[in-house]
């Protein structure tokens, strides 16, 4: 079994039990993060689980994500602060919720309430969007 060692203190662990929910590429902060290959065959019903595929491979749902990154990448900015710079410009939202776990999820919350999306913008943002029926329980 692999195992690496993490951070300043040593304490070995098997990149199983730490990081098999953990995907994408690995780099020298993160080396216990798992390839989808590689994980695969330790989350066999993440890709045959059909209640799995309701939920989180709806059709368009990256055309979404594609249309953040683009407006973000025009503006020079993060797409978490596009994001929520969207969610604000909403009248029924009063309040968003944000999660900060780090320095530059509090960054990029503040950033966002001054960048105001242009009505074009807001256009390309909402454009791909379908509407879908309730998920989950």
């Amino acid at each position: 079994m692999k195992t690496v060692r993490l951070g300043k203190t040593g304490l070995e662990v098997s990149r199983i039990c730490f990081g098999c929910m953990s995907f994408g590429k690995q780099t020298d902060e993160r080396p216990w993060v798992l390839g989808l290959d590689e994980a695969r065959p330790m989350f066999k019903r993440a890709t045959t689980d059909r209640y799995n595929k309701t939920m989180y491979e709806k059709t368009g749902d990256r055309d979404i994500v594609d249309a953040v990154e683009a407006v973000a990448k025009t503006r020079n900015t993060s797409m978490a602060q596009v994001a929520m710079a969207w969610v604000l410009q909403k009248p029924v939202v009063t309040s968003p919720i944000v999660g900060v776990s780090k320095m530059s999820h509090l960054e990029d919350a503040i950033a966002a309430a001054d960048l105001g999306l242009t009505a074009d913008e807001i256009e390309k943002l909402e454009a791909p969007y379908k509407p879908q029926h309730v998920a989950g329980f």
